[in-house]
C-alpha cells in the first residue's frame, strides 16, 4: 500500500532543493553534510516531539531512510 503524504511532491521537492543548495553552495563535504543534517533531524525531533514518542519517531525516520536506500538499489 503506498504511503499518502499530507504534503505535495512539489512542497517536498522544493524544500529538499533548498537544503541541497545550501550544502552545494557552501561546498560542504559529504561527512559534514550528513553530520549537520543528522543534528538537524535530532533537533527537530527533540524540539517538536513529545518525549514519550521521540524514540518511536526516530526509529520510523531511520527505517524510512533505510527503506529509501534499499528502494534505490532496485
Amino acid at each position: 500500500m503506498p504511503i499518502i503524504s499530507k504534503y505535495s511532491n512539489d512542497e517536498i521537492n522544493n524544500l529538499v532543493e533548498q537544503l541541497l543548495d545550501v550544502v552545494e553552495n557552501n561546498k560542504v563535504s559529504v561527512d559534514l553534510a550528513l553530520i549537520a543534517l543528522g543534528n538537524t533531524v535530532s533537533n527537530i525531533i527533540d524540539d517538536n516531539i513529545k518525549p514519550d514518542i521521540k524514540e518511536q519517531i526516530a526509529k520510523s525516520f531511520a527505517d524510512a531512510l533505510l527503506n529509501s536506500l534499499s528502494a534505490s538499489k532496485r
